[in-house]
């Protein structure tokens, strides 16, 4: 998606970053980046556009996917990776 809608596919990408950096799991920032990706797609192309149409394809099976850890996330199981210490 980068090629072929590069600000939601950034936007999405920004959005991964943000949440990773904030809560340490990634799989956080995977399911909302596809969020910001796929609503970025629904602005920017709109509904009858086919790329609308893939970045949600994707976006389903990127959550399917994720079904196990939206299940721990929601249990409050998944943990957040640790910070590495700084160095010095």
């Amino acid at each position: 998606f980068t090629v072929l809608a590069p600000v939601p596919a950034l936007t999405g990408f920004a959005a991964w970053i943000l949440l990773y950096l904030t809560v340490r799991i990634s799989s956080v920032g995977s399911l909302a980046g596809t969020l910001v990706c796929s609503a970025g797609l629904l602005w920017q192309r709109g509904p009858a556009s086919p790329i609308t149409w893939a970045g949600a394809a994707v976006a389903a099976m990127i959550w399917w996917r994720h079904r196990e850890n939206i299940g721990r996330l929601l249990r409050g199981e998944e943990k957040p990776k640790p910070r590495k210490a700084k160095a010095g």
